[in-house]
């Protein structure tokens, strides 16, 4: 009798492969499945960004954190056309040559954003104004004070006439309230008030100058000191007066007409403390970003740094981001209009409508904006050359006619001829300026006028001045 069993079928470890094999494929096609719905759902909740401007624009957007300026590589868009994208915040940058507009977006889930952006093909004209080194720099309508960077001296060009306030002293900064009024401070931290002219040393109390500090001059002459041990309020009425608690060092501090802020780093993030004139607390906490300034009437701040701008009421609320970063000297023109530089830039920034514009173009860099008293011009500081042609110029606002003998004096001066230098000053008019580099001024400068012959310009008026040249 045959005892031998027959087995029919697939073997147990085949059968085991075979089930395998169907729980892989399953879960990839399950897999493909919801990526598919991912994109779908992406792709269908997407927003769209529609750019209505000119056809040969250049148009660009880069999406951004509200709180971060940094942003991912940009995405061309097409002008004019509806163009889908992931829903955030966008700077929009529409361009064609040096005219140039960026615009921030922002687009939500299953919507388009729709913005128009008409490129200002007309730049305002940078004037030359003064051929000095300058920083520091402080306008009202017949005044113009500064610091001399060749030679650190406060200076001033008033009524067209250049001087020096007084050469006895050498200043590394000045913090102006206004032409009449600021604090100058030397290279050995010693500090004084400069009042109509008039230099007088400012004595600090033990519980400031014992320890590293920083200042500033609010617009309504009264100055505040931030160190360790607190903040502090001068006026030369009152003296000084401790009105917050807490300090801190490295710290920057800034006044408006109505409140002071105090910003300081700490590891890798930023904090500031906003408070009254008198010192009351109104915000405690973090900022993106730890420059400060404040609007016109005192109640905007632009909070700027290298990779961060933006606008932010008393409380730290955000209420609008700025569309650059890495900008100089912002200085508000207005309640709405911010004015900075950027290299050989100066933008006018729209805070409602978040949108920045380039206003102004130079072939070199640009910084020290201030506006003047009037709030007629912006003026502001560049190096047309080299280090030793630096000069100050400026931009009208309200449509001023500029003076094309200082155009022309601004390509070709100034320039040094043997002890002399000639440059120019084109304040409240325009002039030759004869300076020397020793004392008194040599008999040989009186020709260098002739120079600008070869240019056609002849006959201007020229000041003799006083102030040394520096010999670069």
């Amino acid at each position: 009798m045959n005892n031998e069993i027959y087995y029919s079928g697939t073997p147990q470890g085949q059968d085991n492969s075979v089930r395998l094999f169907r729980f892989v494929l399953l879960g990839v096609i399950v897999l493909l499945m919801l990526i598919g719905v991912y994109y779908l759902f992406s792709y269908v909740s997407e927003g769209s960004i529609f750019v209505k401007t000119a056809a040969n624009n250049s148009v660009t957007a880069l999406i951004t954190n509200e709180l971060s300026s940094t942003s991912s590589k940009p995405i061309k868009i097409k002008a004019n056309e509806p163009q889908k994208v992931k829903p955030g915040t966008y700077i929009v940058t529409v361009s064609y040559g040096l005219y140039v507009t960026k615009q921030v977006v922002k687009v939500k889930s299953f919507s388009t954003t729709t913005t128009n952006i008409s490129l200002n093909n007309k730049q305002m004209p940078i004037e030359p104004v003064a051929s000095v080194a300058a920083n520091q720099l402080s306008v009202s309508s017949n005044t113009l004070n500064f610091i001399d960077a060749s030679n650190n001296n406060l200076e001033t060009i008033t009524n067209n006439q250049l001087s020096s306030v007084n050469s006895n002293y050498s200043f590394q900064t000045v913090v102006w309230s206004n032409t009449n009024y600021g604090i100058a401070k030397t290279f050995n931290g010693s500090l004084y008030t400069v009042s109509n002219g008039n230099i007088q040393p400012l004595s600090l109390p033990g519980y400031i100058s014992d320890s590293n500090f920083n200042y500033t001059v609010s617009p309504d002459q009264t100055a505040y000191f931030v160190n360790k041990s607190g903040v502090y309020s001068y006026t030369t009425t009152n003296g000084f007066k401790l009105i917050y608690k807490e300090g801190h060092y490295p710290a920057s501090i800034s006044a408006g007409t109505q409140y002071v802020s105090v910003s300081w780093p700490s590891g890798s993030n930023n904090n500031a403390i906003v408070m009254s004139k008198d010192g009351s607390l109104i915000y405690k906490g973090a900022t993106p970003a730890t420059g400060f300034t404040w609007s016109t009437n005192g109640n905007l701040v632009a909070v700027f740094g290298e990779s961060y701008g933006g606008v932010f009421n008393k409380s730290m609320q955000q209420l609008a981001l700025i569309p650059n970063t890495n900008f100089v000297d912002p200085t508000w023109i207005n309640e709405n209009t911010l004015v900075y530089a950027s290299g050989n830039k100066v933008w006018s920034y729209n805070y409602k409508k978040q949108r920045s514009t380039i206003i102004a173009t130079s072939d070199y860099n640009l910084q020290n904006i201030t506006l003047s008293s009037r709030g007629s011009y912006i003026y502001l500081t560049g190096q047309p050359r080299t280090l030793a042609s630096s000069s100050i110029y400026r931009i009208g606002l309200k449509n001023q006619t500029v003076s094309q003998t200082a155009m022309q004096l601004g390509q070709h001066l100034p320039v040094v001829l043997g002890f002399c230098r000639l440059g120019y000053i084109n304040f409240t008019s325009t002039q030759l300026l004869i300076q020397s580099f020793i004392n008194p001024l040599p008999s040989t400068c009186s020709n260098t006028p002739n120079y600008l012959s070869q240019y056609g310009i002849n006959n201007l008026s020229v000041e003799n001045s006083s102030v040394l040249a520096n010999k670069y």
